[in-house]
């Protein structure tokens, strides 16, 4: 069985309870990192350490990752909120669509002009993100 170390916050005001219970309070909030991780983002004031206190733990190392294209993913995230901001759904009708992509005479469809210009942006946007994640 493979482990990892992994680090924890919780707040201060937690100090007399177990390990335990605060371990469950930073799962249940989202507070629990790879050490990796933390140590590379430290410095970017996620975590206000005047108000946490951090633990650490050995926990069986995830053997399932999953894989994903970053254009891939990047690309259908900001497809979907392109649809979003243009037309406050993700999911068109007809008259969406027609305003929203163009067919060409070879048969090709692409944005329209506006719609690449959000697009462009959130794929930036969406780009980035993931790339922090890794």
């Amino acid at each position: 069985m493979n482990t990892e170390k992994r680090i924890f916050a919780s707040p201060f005001d937690m100090a007399e309870q177990t390990k335990e219970e605060r371990l469950q309070w930073a799962e249940d909030n989202g507070m629990v990192w790879s050490v990796d991780w933390f140590i590379t983002s430290i410095n970017c004031d996620m975590v206000n350490t005047d108000t946490y206190q951090f633990d650490s733990y050995e926990a069986e190392s995830n053997n399932s990752m999953v894989s994903v294209n970053i254009v891939e993913l990047a690309s259908e995230l900001a497809e979907n909120q392109t649809m979003i901001e243009m037309f406050d759904n993700d999911s068109l009708d007809e008259e969406e669509e027609e305003q929203m992509y163009v067919t060409h005479l070879d048969g090709t469809t692409s944005f329209t002009e506006e719609a690449q210009d959000i697009f462009n942006n959130l794929y930036d946007y969406y780009y980035n993100l993931i790339l922090k994640c890794q």
